[in-house]
């Protein structure tokens, strides 16, 4: 890939930050009641605290979840707590686990607190148990693990970068007693919920790979919009994917620096750029599937927006085309304008086909948000940017392996459009014979 792909997903990624990131919303903390609320002694249910959020209007950044036990808990070996976020029962599939003292070597350790669980601490809770021996665990700051004294996992990266829409609701925290004697109360307890300081993206936003042997790469860039040092700043798949995944960052020339899937720390108001692949398991038929992707740092991750955050992945073993498309704009900025509610905007996408070749059908469409604009596409000469044959609802192309045609996108509104680039998208595909998506891209629409 050249520089150029990299130079227009910076562009844009930066404009794009700058001006839907909302420092203003900072952070916001829940209660959960009802308080007090013993816990159950010898009982594997429980005890769940239900924690209202109302309000968001940006997505997850961080979040942090602070408890106290008055009376305190004598045996913390005892207990295990979750976080779900809402729709979710505690300890299913997309709950987190805060710690298992009960699964590790904690024995009597007094819990009491306040603790507040959060991604920037220093020391994970297990280890601080362990530490504390028979008497107290000291307040203050842990980081969240499983039932590891040395191995942390992070808040951030499991319930991160959900949209306001589906962190607005009841989040439940639930602990347990697991063995008899001990008991102790939940006096106090709420979640924090943190705007995002991060802002990424990813291009190109599909591949469409032959198994075994191909792999999907890609290129993302993470800024930091915090006024700290980002640290410990990785990638990761969100959505399950068979195979391997690897990250590595690069340098200003897209070229391979570091050591692959080795965090790094991102300065204030700097970016980041990495290479990204997924080498889907031999033999595996899939997708096409929209895997998201975590962009995440200790202090933050960054909002989860299908087309910027998003790889719209399939493997196949039949050879198949593989689209690698990119959209330029006329202000080079990620974002197509309207002149007026009833005017019409236009955009250019540049493509490759690094697959095999194959018939494809190109069409534009506004996902899943029903937006008052008509979108038609044409096919254009190389050299004038022309369209070869009037714009259309689609065109459908014989994209040979290694061809690069072009095409323009014509936006034409039928009313305004809000400037809302994380919802508010013009999506491009390029589908085969089958209906089957082989490459795609996205651009902003806003109407000036």
């Amino acid at each position: 890939m050249t520089q150029c792909p990299r130079t227009v997903l910076v562009a844009s990624l930066a404009l794009w930050a700058v001006m839907t990131w909302a420092p203003s919303a900072g952070s916001q903390t829940f209660p959960c009641a009802p308080v007090p609320s013993p816990i159950p002694d010898d009982n594997a249910v429980g005890v769940t605290l239900s924690c209202a959020v109302s309000g968001l209007t940006s997505a997850v950044g961080a979040l942090q979840v602070t408890m106290t036990l008055n009376p305190a808990h004598t045996f913390t070996g005892d207990l295990d707590a979750h976080l779900a976020p809402p729709g979710v029962k505690p300890g299913d599939v997309g709950s987190f686990l805060l710690f298992d003292a009960f699964d590790s070597p904690v024995d009597n350790a007094v819990m009491a607190g306040p603790y507040t669980f959060v991604d920037t601490a220093a020391t994970n809770f297990i280890a601080a148990a362990l530490a504390a021996g028979p008497g107290g665990i000291p307040t203050g700051s842990y980081r969240t693990t499983t039932d590891s004294s040395t191995v942390n996992t992070s808040l951030n990266e499991a319930l991160g970068g959900i949209p306001a829409s589906l962190a607005n609701g009841v989040w439940q925290l639930r602990m347990r007693d697991l063995a008899a004697d001990d008991v102790g109360t939940i006096a106090a307890a709420s979640v924090t919920i943190v705007a995002p300081t991060l802002a990424a993206s990813i291009l190109p936003t599909s591949r469409s790979v032959t198994v075994p042997g191909g792999n999907a790469s890609a290129f993302a860039t993470i800024i930091n919009l915090g006024a700290t040092t980002a640290t410990n700043c990785r990638l990761s798949p969100r959505t399950a994917v068979g195979g391997t995944f690897i990250y590595q960052t690069t340098d200003g020339q897209n070229q391979l620096v570091g050591t692959p899937n080795t965090p790094v720390d991102i300065p204030a108001g700097g970016l980041q750029t990495f290479f990204l692949a997924f080498m889907p398991s031999p033999f595996q038929n899939f997708g096409p599937a929209d895997v998201q992707i975590n962009f995440v740092c200790d202090q933050s991750a960054a909002a989860i927006v299908t087309g910027l955050t998003t790889l719209l992945l399939s493997a196949s073993t039949s050879p198949v085309p593989d689209i690698v498309a990119l959209a330029a704009t006329p202000n080079n900025n990620g974002i197509v304008d309207i002149p007026g509610p009833m005017g019409t905007g236009a955009f250019a996408v540049a493509s490759v086909n690094v697959g095999a070749g194959a018939s494809i059908t190109t069409s534009a469409d506004t996902g899943s948000v029903n937006l008052p604009v008509h979108l038609f596409v044409c096919r254009t000469d190389p050299a004038t940017g022309n369209c070869l044959t009037p714009p259309a609802a689609t065109v459908t192309t014989q994209i040979d392996g290694n061809a690069t045609p072009a095409f323009a996108v014509f936006v034409q509104g039928t009313a305004g459009v809000p400037f809302d680039p994380a919802n508010n998208r013009v999506f491009v595909r390029f589908k085969d014979s089958g209906g089957v998506t082989r490459g795609a891209t996205s651009v902003a629409v806003r109407t000036q």
